[in-house]
């Protein structure tokens, strides 16, 4: 045998030996007792029921939730949460070092998450969080794991740890193109700018507006879909009767097709904050300024430019 093959066999025990020791010693640091996927929901088909500690998500319709059969649940929140639950991963399991302090957490500060497909739960784990680390653990075991979402540095624990009111849908005012029956913004103190829009048929008109741009108004309409607004404010009675004896800056009636989505939203403005309240849930709601400048508009903004 020459010197040359020599070296060569040698060179091949040797880079052997190196990748059995590399999967032996994987096969030692691994301590996994669950599937990567056990907190992974890959398919959300047929999901109609999601608990998230005290709050029971439940689906109503084809794109519609309820949370504790109280409030429909905010659209934009419940694809945060579809999206969470379908790329939280397991990083890594807990450390022995941390193992006793974040099973001791998870045993006193955590929530219990429930995912329903037709009613029969899929999977079901606790979560618990402390910084900037999200523990799951799952209801047959015993080992925590620290869970992620790869590519982004989120809390998980922090986003699903919140109360019935930020799950609410916060969408008051809420109409779209192919159903809004008719809009009224009667300005108080300004009444030559009330804007009065209805569906004329085939169509619809501006009272005041004969030569009208149809597209500004297409787009106006369609900014409903998304009048949000920023808070509910608890039962104040106080606030209430404050705000009943001033003069309101606005009163925004809207009627659709759909009877649930009428309201009449009476606004006052404030030094700090603009408030609303619903004739039709009676409750006071707190509105961004900025947002509101897209919808508070004259019925001018829609007369056509003799230009073109």
């Amino acid at each position: 045998m020459t010197s040359k093959i020599k070296l060569l066999v040698v060179l091949n025990i040797v880079l052997l030996s190196a990748v059995l020791f590399s999967l032996s010693s994987t096969n030692k640091s691994s301590t996994l007792s669950v599937k990567q996927g056990s907190f992974t929901l890959t398919d959300t088909l047929g999901i109609n029921r999601i608990e998230v500690g005290e709050n029971v998500l439940v689906k109503t319709g084809p794109s519609r939730w309820r949370v504790n059969d109280n409030y429909d649940v905010q659209p934009s929140r419940l694809q945060s949460l579809l999206a969470v639950l379908g790329r939280m991963e397991i990083k890594r399991p807990v450390s022995e070092a941390s193992l006793d302090t974040v099973k001791s957490l998870i045993d006193n500060k955590s929530i219990d998450v429930k995912i329903y497909r037709d009613n029969e739960i899929v999977t079901q784990y606790e979560l618990s969080g402390s910084g900037d680390e999200t523990y799951a653990r799952t209801s047959s075991g015993n080992i925590p794991y620290i869970v992620y979402i790869p590519g982004y540095f989120v809390n998980i624990y922090e986003l699903f740890n919140i109360d019935e009111n930020e799950w609410r849908d916060k969408r008051v005012l809420y109409t779209t193109w192919r159903t809004l029956q008719s809009l009224d913004i009667n300005y108080i103190g300004d009444p030559k700018n009330r804007l009065t829009v209805s569906f004329d048929s085939a169509f619809y008109k501006v009272e005041g507006i004969n030569k009208l741009d149809s597209a500004k108004l297409y787009t106006y309409i369609q900014q409903y879909q998304d009048f949000e607004v920023d808070d509910y404010v608890d039962d104040n009675e106080n606030l209430k009767n404050s705000l009943s004896e001033t003069q309101p800056f606005c009163v925004v009636s809207l009627n659709d097709l759909y009877e649930s989505r009428n309201d009449q939203l009476t606004i006052y403005p404030n030094d700090s904050t603009v408030y609303g309240i619903s004739e039709k849930t009676g409750e006071i709601v707190q509105m961004n300024r900025g947002m509101l400048r897209n919808f508070l508009v004259s019925r001018e903004e829609f007369r056509r430019s003799e230009i073109q």
